[in-house]
């Protein structure tokens, strides 16, 4: 969900409050600039939709909380005041992940940057949503458009005989899509009822997701 993070940012510190924000799926898929948020911290993802490897994020930290701010882990750089060399520089840390940031913004940028990658991305998430909504008779999660994540909605399954609106049940249907079906969703309890959660990136089609509907209607007939 889309959050009023500049407003709540300005309510908290009003108040005395340090601002932490987890944008763990912002980075590539909002057009993001931390600075113009007003808050003290920011991590998120690069590899979720900025096409980096695996394990790597990003951390902004309000310039005026540099000399504070430490690693948990202390090593050679350690109380230098510049958390960008004692975040990165920390003993035996593998940070080959970070190697790939650099090829991974080009790569963003040579096949049409956020603008291009956002229109096709909402066009084919619209798509998916209106098929398999059809298909399975059911709607995505009632909340304000404005508060849509751009590349993510919920649709709710329909019922599945042998799985309830559980954690544990929700966790047994997404192996068994993996196990039988190849393929890979998360799956949440909502409010009682179970929903899947769509993403879409460039490398998607409406074929994925026709394979998806096919594969849940499949599951919700047998008895």
């Amino acid at each position: 969900m889309l959050m009023p993070v500049s407003r709540i940012a300005s309510v908290c510190h009003d108040r005395g409050v340090l601002v932490v924000v987890d944008g763990a799926h912002c980075p590539g898929q909002l057009d993001l600039n931390i600075e113009r948020l007003g808050v003290d911290f920011y991590t998120g993802n690069l590899h979720k939709w900025g096409f980096s490897a695996r394990g790597c994020a990003v951390l902004w930290i309000d310039p005026k909380f540099h000399n504070v701010i430490r690693p948990l882990i202390t090593s050679h750089h350690w109380n230098t005041g510049k958390p960008m060399i004692e975040f990165t520089t920390q003993g035996t840390n593998n940070y080959s992940s970070y190697q790939s940031v650099p090829q991974a913004i080009k790569f963003y940028k040579d096949i049409g940057g956020h603008e291009a990658i956002d229109k096709y991305n909402r066009s084919l998430l619209a798509k998916a949503v209106d098929y398999l909504t059809e298909k399975w008779g059911t709607c995505k999660l009632d909340i304000p458009a404005s508060m849509e994540a751009p590349f993510l909605r919920l649709v709710k399954l329909p019922p599945i005989a042998g799985f309830s609106a559980s954690t544990d049940d929700s966790g047994r249907l997404r192996l068994k899509l993996l196990e039988e079906y190849k393929l890979i969703q998360y799956i949440f309890p909502v409010q009682g009822e179970l929903f899947i959660r769509l993403s879409c990136q460039v490398y998607n089609e409406i074929s994925d997701y026709e394979s998806l509907g096919d594969a849940i209607q499949e599951l919700s007939k047998r008895t």
